[in-house]
């Protein structure tokens, strides 16, 4: 479990690093934009914020062979270098005498578990307003005539054929809501209906109908949802706050531009408002666009109701829009190359090491023909005997690895006796030096201990090319035997042209 949770931690730090840069700068990129050029269009605004919403999703769902962030593609780029498996997933995997959970949680591993911590009770959250949606649903009471529906015809009139909604009355809320998204019903209050006129109704039904026809209410779902994933980044956070208040603002304008009454509009805003005032806070709190429940803002939209602030999005806001989607969709699409990049690198990555594990998991005399062909593929130019013998010391090295007490006995010299007879009983081990000839030369392969002095030599006589094995008894040049622990050795070539370093344990 703690080896899975690092490997997740580690998968979301290198997408959300990339991401997270991005994000911040688009967000700030609209704010910078809104700023200097005056935008005076909610409705153009709540697009541009779209963009910053959209984001998280392009980057997933869209390749783009072009970054504005280049620099940071070669540090989220595989390393050719790295081995094609990991030694915490090899330790776990060859050793079954070694609990799983005696694997560490690194500083990834814990961002994993506050990120997974953190995003369930958000979506737990979503999933509780969309049950108390539900709910609001079942006891609403569709009206099919009265003054209710006569007002909604009225204003589907005045908007010139918005969509066919539904309206209801509910004792259970205190200001309107427009609920759902395929299917959308607009809910009032049920003691509301009797105190507002019929003008003031077709004015607020109005302001339902253009959340549905905008689409407000799956805007707000995507919001919440990509919150959810990202709630640690505070461009998220604010991207939600702006689409939330320019969604109110745009559809305050629609009313407003369309019937010309925006003391009328203003008088109903505050009337209900005061509704609204006690409203149920678990109410106040679910997933739809609910036109007073940020009542922070009321006093914003009426000022721009009355001030003659509203504005629709005209030939000028439209010709910007596209001005500005151009440059905005650059700066959206920059780590989606990256990411599939990445993506394709680390699913090979990752089926690699699915076949490493399964090599480290089984002794190579049961090793079946596929998995045996699948390795063969990964180390071309070599046999399996050498594979084999590779995967037995990597092995080997992990069992010494997680049995020595590095903090008590850092050296070897300093093994307790109980260790060292642990590490016999486990595999005596016998070092064998495999080396390769390229070209027809004589070579010498020199041994050394861990702090650099030279222990052995063997003169190797003309070589043909070729692969060797030189089985070494753990002996120096003066037949003394060795401590137990790691070596090294060089091969080094008459010619000096080429030469090869490599490490061995030695432990009788």
């Amino acid at each position: 479990m703690n080896a899975a949770l690092n490997e997740l931690g580690n998968q979301l730090f290198g997408w959300f690093s990339q991401l997270s840069i991005e994000l911040a700068a688009l967000a700030v990129l609209v704010l910078v934009t809104s700023r200097l050029l005056s935008i005076k269009s909610p409705a153009l605004r709540h697009l541009l914020w779209a963009i910053v919403l959209l984001k998280p999703l392009v980057s997933i769902a869209v390749s783009s062979p072009y970054t504005l962030f280049t620099p940071f593609a070669s540090l989220l780029e595989p390393s050719q270098d790295t081995l094609a498996f990991s030694p915490v997933e090899v330790q776990a995997a060859a050793s079954p005498t070694i609990a799983t959970n005696s694997v560490p949680l690194t500083t990834a591993g814990w961002g994993a578990i506050l990120w997974i911590v953190g995003a369930a009770l958000l979506i737990g959250r979503i999933l509780i307003g969309y049950g108390i949606v539900w709910c609001l649903r079942q006891q609403a009471q569709v009206q099919h005539d009265g003054p209710l529906c006569d007002a909604l015809q009225q204003a589907r009139r005045t908007l010139d054929g918005y969509p066919k909604v539904e309206v209801a009355t509910s004792p259970s809320i205190s200001s309107p809501m427009a609920l759902g998204i395929l299917r959308p019903i607009i809910v009032f209050p049920a003691d509301l209906v009797k105190k507002l006129s019929a003008d003031k109704l077709s004015l607020i039904l109005m302001h339902e109908l253009a959340h549905v026809r905008r689409w407000d209410n799956l805007t707000l779902l995507l919001q919440r949802l990509i919150s959810a994933v990202l709630f640690f980044h505070p461009a998220v956070w604010l991207c939600g706050r702006m689409l939330r208040r320019e969604a109110e603002q745009a559809c305050d304008d629609l009313v407003v531009c369309v019937t010309g009454r925006s003391e009328a509009y203003a008088r109903g805003l505050a009337h209900v408002a005061e509704q609204a005032a006690h409203l149920n806070p678990l109410i106040r709190r679910i997933p739809t666009m609910n036109a007073f429940a940020a009542e922070s803002d009321l006093a914003l939209r009426i000022r721009r109701t009355l001030g003659g602030s509203a504005r629709r999005m005209g030939m000028r806001a439209r010709v910007l829009a596209v001005v500005l989607l151009c440059p905005l969709a650059v700066v959206t699409l920059p780590s989606c190359g990256i990411t599939s990049k990445v993506s394709k690198g680390a699913a090979e990555s990752s089926s690699d090491n699915r076949i490493w594990r399964q090599a480290m998991a089984t002794d190579p005399d049961e090793w079946s023909e596929e998995l045996k062909t699948q390795l063969l593929m990964l180390k071309p130019g070599s046999t399996i005997e050498e594979i084999a013998e590779e995967v037995r010391r990597k092995a080997f090295f992990e069992e010494v690895r997680q049995r020595m007490p590095y903090q008590e006995a850092p050296g070897p010299d300093e093994w307790p006796d109980e260790l060292k007879a642990q590490l016999r009983v486990l595999k005596p081990v016998t070092p064998t030096i495999s080396y390769e000839i390229a070209t027809a030369t004589s070579a010498e392969l020199a041994i050394y201990d861990v702090a650099g002095w030279h222990v052995r030599t063997f003169a190797l006589d003309h070589q043909s090319p070729g692969k060797y094995s030189i089985v070494w008894d753990g002996r120096d040049d003066a037949g003394r035997e060795l401590s137990d622990g790691l070596y090294f050795y060089r091969l080094k070539t008459e010619d000096a042209e080429a030469e090869f370093v490599g490490k061995t344990m030695l432990v009788r």
